[in-house]
């Protein structure tokens, strides 16, 4: 019926966090709930699935293995995506260890 929590937020990123963490932190973020600190984010905002190409031979051993597909796509709240983009902080914090 009302907000859980009305009182400051912060969310820490990493260009560790994917998926959820970025879906969270980008509606954080695109609400104006709460600041987004760390470093950009891993950019994936798609949904695979893996199907088995052997499903139509049960018993027989396994030949042709699996493909992995992509079937959804998460939008932020604003319209954009976090695909290859991720999510920019608002506060950038010093990295501490190499990218590379």
């Amino acid at each position: 019926p009302g907000l859980a929590w009305d009182g400051p937020m912060g969310v820490l990123i990493n260009r560790g966090s994917a998926s959820a963490s970025e879906i969270f932190a980008a509606a954080i973020q695109d609400y104006g709930r709460g600041l987004v600190m760390g470093e950009p984010s891993f950019g994936k905002g798609t949904v695979q699935t893996l199907v088995n190409l052997d499903r139509g031979n049960p018993g027989e051993k396994a030949r042709y293995g699996e493909l992995k597909m992509t079937i959804a796509q998460f939008f932020r709240i604003n319209g954009g995506t976090t695909q290859l983009r991720g999510v920019t902080p608002d506060i950038k914090m010093p990295v501490t260890s190499d990218p590379e």
